[in-house]
C-alpha cells in the first residue's frame, strides 16, 4: 500500500513539474513555445485530420470539418494544397466546400479549375455552389454591362448536315472588381455532338476573358445557315448583361 502511494505521488510530482516547466517556457520563451505548438497542430491537421474527411463514418467526417474550421489560419493553406493533390481526389469536393467557407475570391480560379464538367452531378453542384458562395461573400458592388467582342465561328469541316469548327469570343469586364459569370450559348436549327462545356468563368477587374471552344453539330436538313446565341449573366443575379448572336453560313465559301 505504501509503495503504491509513493508511486502515485511520484507521478503527480512529475506531472506538476512538466506543467510548470511548460508554463515557464511560455513566459520565458513565448515565440519559441508558440512555434512549437503551431507545428504540432499543423502536423496533426495535415497527417490526421485531412484524411479523416474521407472516412466512411459521418461523425468522423464532421469532426474533421470542425477541426479544420476551428483553425482557419493553418487549415486554409493545407486545403489549397490538398485540393490540387491527386492523393486527395476522392475528397476534393468536400475540400471545395471548406474552401468556400474559409477562402477568398482569389480561390475562385482554383475551384473553377478543379470543377468536374458533368454539370448535373452531385459533386459538380458542390463545386459550383462553393465558387458562387466565395463570390457573393466578398462581392462589393453591382456589376456593369459586359462587352462581348469578336464573337465568331471558324468552320474546319462542313457538309450539308455536319459542321465542326471553333467558337471564339472575348468578354470584357469593365468593373473595378472581379466577376463570376455564367456563359451560355445556344444553337438554332442544329444539335450539338457534345454539351458538357465549361459555363462558369472568373474575369478579373478590367481584364478580358478569351475563350475558344471546339464545336461539332448536326444541322437540320434544308438549312443553309444557323444562328449561335451567346448570353452572359453574373452568377446569382439572373440578370442578363449581354446577349450576342451571329449567323453562320453552311454552304462552302
Amino acid at each position: 500500500m505504501t509503495r503504491s502511494l509513493i508511486f502515485v505521488l511520484n507521478k503527480i510530482i512529475v506531472c506538476w513539474k512538466t506543467f510548470f516547466g511548460l508554463i515557464l517556457v511560455l513566459f520565458l520563451f513565448p515565440s519559441t513555445a508558440h512555434t512549437f505548438f503551431d507545428e504540432i497542430v499543423q502536423d496533426d491537421l495535415q497527417r490526421k485530420i485531412l484524411p479523416m474527411l474521407g472516412d466512411p463514418l459521418l461523425e468522423t467526417r464532421l469532426k474533421a470539418s470542425r477541426a479544420l474550421l476551428n483553425f482557419p489560419e493553418w487549415s486554409l493553406p493545407l486545403i489549397r494544397d490538398a485540393i490540387q493533390d491527386q492523393r486527395f481526389h476522392a475528397i476534393h469536393w468536400r475540400l471545395a466546400y471548406l474552401l468556400s467557407v474559409l477562402g477568398t475570391q482569389a480561390d475562385i480560379p482554383l475551384l473553377l479549375e478543379g470543377m468536374p464538367h458533368e454539370q448535373f452531378s452531385y459533386q459538380s453542384r458542390i463545386w459550383k455552389g462553393a465558387a458562387e458562395r466565395l463570390f457573393w461573400r466578398h462581392r462589393q458592388s453591382e456589376g456593369r454591362r459586359y462587352i462581348i467582342s469578336r464573337l465568331r465561328f471558324l468552320p474546319e469541316q462542313r457538309n450539308d448536315q455536319y459542321v465542326s469548327g471553333r467558337l471564339l469570343y472575348k468578354i470584357v469586364n469593365p468593373d473595378s472588381e472581379g466577376r463570376l459569370v455564367h456563359v451560355q450559348f445556344d444553337l438554332w436549327y442544329a444539335r450539338l455532338e457534345r454539351s458538357n462545356f465549361p459555363t462558369l468563368f472568373w474575369i478579373e477587374a478590367g481584364r478580358v476573358l478569351e475563350v475558344e471552344l471546339p464545336l461539332s453539330f448536326t444541322v437540320l436538313p434544308g438549312r443553309n445557315s444557323l444562328r449561335i446565341d451567346l448570353k452572359v449573366e453574373e452568377v446569382g443575379t439572373h440578370q442578363r448583361f449581354v446577349h450576342h448572336k451571329i449567323q453562320v453560313p453552311l454552304s462552302p465559301q
